[in-house]
């Protein structure tokens, strides 16, 4: 028995989990990535700027590029990978099962239509119907009527949630063939924090200004609408308004950066002064700015907030959290007074309301220690042992 994974590029938050099944699952596994070689060339859009994670991600497993022939090679559409030798490579290596990353790219999408019902084909995706309420039911009837056509090249889905289950018994998918793979990362790289890092934490604290009486909610992602940023700086203001000990820092890059520098500088000073804006950060560096955090905040508003795995790292530090109710992981990960709280997303009354109870000590202390313990689940021995409790379905 060998599993082939079929991914576009080597991710953060994927390759840690590749190095984990290579040492514990019980077959070997290999990772073909479609996207090609360059793909540490090509920029994010959203980011606007060339991520540098800081982090081997090749390190611990066996993979191969295959070459990609699309003119412009892109993760993020269908024509972006084109793999004329894929098919022949795979057979080939003569895999047992097939796990598929993602459909919505041409070479993907073929390699499930032409080895369904010769090989296994599993799938691994994120997507959830949350943003169905605000698409015309026209649209959805047709998006819906696709999707059975997709995911009738499937043999079985790994789920990582609730709203993804949702998404795929819409898409024509029978329960058994639903298996829960809780998404995850790596908790025990973010749950350690080694003395040196303690001071790197304090060199930023000092930097920053922030004094030790004083209350900081961090968010760290994208600048994207998706992401609404310039809501939770908005919720901020009406809070600094009622108490001066809170602070704001927002951790990324993106498209909404200027204006979100325009929305601060319209504020008085004495609230402004209190809201940070940083770069990105990469793995390591975020590290330090989950434990800067006292509270840490996901306020998407979507479309397509999959999940939101800088929910899992907080926990993992040990930070309360605020998420939206669009984020996938909301439904499963997030627990209201027992990790965090969940709010209305978009709703600016109910994320002030929330901010204003996260800001007494005793209630944070309460979440701050089920943190770490509700992330045991969501680990990367859960996607291994939804592996096993499928292969007995798939053979063929």
């Amino acid at each position: 028995m060998n599993i082939l994974f079929i991914s576009t590029h080597p991710i953060q938050y994927h390759a840690p989990l590749f190095s984990y099944l290579t040492k514990h699952f019980p077959f070997p596994i290999k990772i073909i990535y479609t996207l090609g070689e360059q793909y540490e060339s090509i920029r994010d859009d959203d980011f606007g700027v060339k991520r540098t994670w800081n982090l081997d991600l090749l390190s611990g497993y066996d993979y191969e590029f295959i070459e990609n022939s699309a003119t412009r090679p892109s993760s993020n559409g269908y024509w972006g990978i084109q793999n004329p030798t894929l098919i022949k490579r795979i057979e080939e290596i003569q895999p047992n099962v097939i796990l598929i990353y993602g459909w919505k790219h041409h070479s993907h999408l073929a390699v499930m239509r032409y080895f369904k019902g010769k090989i296994p084909i599993l799938f691994r995706g994120d997507s959830t119907s949350l943003d169905d309420q605000e698409k015309f039911f026209l649209f959805n009837v047709i998006r819906y009527k696709i999707l059975n056509w997709v995911y009738k090249h499937v043999d079985c889905v790994l789920s990582p949630g609730s709203a993804s289950d949702l998404y795929f018994k819409k898409s024509g998918l029978r329960i058994s063939q639903i298996v829960r793979a809780e998404h995850a990362i790596d908790n025990n790289h973010f749950s350690s924090f080694s003395i040196e890092e303690e001071w790197r934490l304090k060199e930023l604290k000092d930097q920053l200004s922030i004094g030790e009486d004083e209350l900081v909610f961090v968010f760290a992602g994208k600048f994207i609408e998706k992401k609404n940023p310039l809501l939770l700086i908005k919720a901020f203001k009406l809070l600094a308004l009622e108490n001066e000990k809170v602070r704001l820092v927002l951790v990324g890059n993106g498209v909404l950066e200027q204006q979100m520098r325009n929305e601060i500088d319209s504020l008085s000073e004495t609230i402004s002064k209190r809201i940070d804006l940083l770069p990105f950060q990469d793995q390591n560096e975020m590290k330090i700015i989950y434990r800067l955090a006292d509270v840490f905040v996901l306020p998407s508003k979507g479309p397509e907030e999959t999940w939101g795995l800088s929910i899992n790292e907080a926990l993992a530090s040990g930070t309360p959290v605020l998420v939206s109710d669009k984020a996938g992981c909301a439904q499963d990960l997030v627990i209201d007074g027992n990790n965090g709280y969940v709010f209305h997303s978009n709703n600016i009354m109910d994320l002030l309301q929330k901010m204003k109870m996260l800001c007494s000590e005793q209630l944070r202390k309460q979440l701050q220690t089920n943190t770490r313990a509700s992330t045991k689940s969501f680990s990367y021995s859960s996607f291994s042992t939804a592996l096993n409790n499928i292969f007995p379905q798939v053979e063929y």
